[in-house]
């Protein structure tokens, strides 16, 4: 924009400031001019079509980053360490897609609704399976209240004796019970394998 802004102030001086020349001298002069003229111009009509080219380009890489994000999305991820090895790829799209550069002004707004709508649904997709998980470990901590406070009612009863099947089928089913976290599985788990034992021990 400088070049042609200074080219335009030549043009100007030329015709308007500049005293002239010998009638002889005058079409020569003004012929080079005139060739000095269009090189400007070719450069920067090359450059312009080189910046079009590299925007088309960069819309190109950038819709299929967005393609990377929708293809993780769709994935049906049912586990907490994949989740977070897709939320680190993710996160690495994103940073790629923000570092690529601009894109054919026409298609600016369109490439940054479809790039928002794809982390969204990602973000949305997450969220789904982080409640989920957290509901299914309340039902699994619930459970493993139940069958410790079970273990519990039968050692005080008095004829505990008769409870062998039912504990060993306690056992079985706290293998069932679902995983929870470790903020509580160990605590859940120390306790129930003291009352089991207890139990056993007795006998």
């Amino acid at each position: 924009h400088m070049a042609i802004r200074e080219l335009n102030n030549l043009h100007r001086l030329w015709k308007n400031d500049l005293g002239p020349v010998a009638r002889n001298k005058r079409e020569e002069l003004w012929n080079r001019f005139q060739v000095a003229t269009k090189q400007i111009h070719d450069k920067k009509n090359s450059y312009i079509k080189n910046i079009d080219s590299i925007r088309i380009q960069n819309l190109e890489i950038k819709s299929e980053l967005i393609t990377q994000i929708n293809t993780i999305s769709e994935k049906k991820i049912d586990s907490h360490s994949k989740w977070q090895e897709s939320i680190k790829l993710v996160e690495e799209i994103k940073n790629k897609f923000i570092s690529t550069g601009k894109v054919p002004r026409e298609k600016n707004k369109q490439i940054w609704d479809m790039f928002r709508d794809a982390t969204r649904n990602f973000n949305k997709e997450k969220n789904k399976f982080y409640k989920n998980l957290k509901d299914l470990e309340k039902k699994s901590i619930a459970l493993k209240v139940n069958l410790i406070e079970e273990v519990n009612q039968i050692l005080e009863k008095e004829d505990w004796r008769s409870y062998t099947n039912r504990v060993k089928e306690i056992q079985i089913e706290w293998k069932k019970s679902g995983r929870v976290s470790r903020k509580h599985s160990e605590k859940l788990w120390t306790e129930f394998k003291i009352k089991t034992n207890n139990f056993f021990e007795k006998i």
